[in-house]
């Protein structure tokens, strides 16, 4: 039984976190009295519990997953797009430590206190907004690609191009086994007889990653024809085939 397109147990979930936060909001709102509140808790937060604030600001639970998907595309030099914070932390723990004492609330006003000037202020807003926008934009599509990857969607519901998908995924899949279990090319030659006399040499990256290490790839299986790359990542049946094809030629 579905309301929404959500299943029962979805919508309970979220109708117990949305009671949540309003008895959170309701229990905190009458300590509110004025802009230093909002924004600073009254100035009474200690110098420990401020700390992990700030490095909470500078690190988040998708620093492990961003560091990871950095080191695959770029290499380990990739990880160093997310250590940058070690370089810029020390800066925000003092940064954090002075402006608790000045009697200020905002950044913006930082800047009119410095400058005495309306404009700077003004701009630091309009820009910290635009970010704003454009971030928690960024966020909600990727939380909603996902979103859509974990939800099971009917097949009737599913459009032309989802469908070939699927059978895409589960005949790779069913390639997948066949070339692990290693009777994906006894298959293919017992069907193209011409094939039979293709040499091939199978190497595990896992059993053997001295002689892997010799190969530049990224995905598998990659087929190496007379040392020279064929094809690399998912592939079909007719995929194999053209591969050992070419290895006649």
């Amino acid at each position: 039984m579905e309301l929404f397109g959500f299943h029962p147990l979805d919508l309970l979930i979220i109708t117990v976190y949305l009671l949540t936060i309003t008895w959170i909001g309701q229990k905190v709102y009458g300590k509110i009295h004025s802009e230093e509140d909002f924004f600073l808790a009254g100035r009474s937060i200690n110098k420990f519990f401020q700390f992990f604030l700030n490095m909470g600001t500078l690190s988040d639970a998708n620093s492990a997953i961003r560091t990871a998907s950095f080191a695959f595309n770029k290499g380990l030099g990739g990880v160093w797009l997310m250590l940058i914070g070690v370089f810029t932390g020390p800066y925000h723990w003092f940064m954090a430590a002075w402006f608790r004492r000045v009697r200020l609330v905002t950044m913006a006003e930082l800047f009119e206190e410095r400058f005495k000037s309306k404009v700077l202020p003004t701009i630091y807003a309009l820009v910290g907004i635009w970010l704003s926008v454009l971030i928690m934009g960024i966020g909600y599509k990727a939380s909603l690609r996902t979103f859509q990857a974990m939800t099971i969607k009917p097949a009737e519901k599913c459009t032309p191009s989802e469908l070939r998908m699927v059978e895409l995924y589960d005949r790779y899949r069913e390639l997948d086994r066949l070339y692990k279990s290693g009777r994906l090319d006894r298959e293919l030659t017992a069907e193209y007889p011409e094939l039979q006399s293709v040499e091939i040499e199978r190497i595990d990256e896992i059993r053997h990653p001295e002689i892997a290490n010799r190969f530049d790839y990224w995905y598998v299986p990659t087929f190496y024809v007379d040392g020279r790359k064929a094809h690399e990542g998912a592939c079909t049946k007719k995929g194999v085939e053209a591969v050992l094809r070419s290895a006649l030629s």
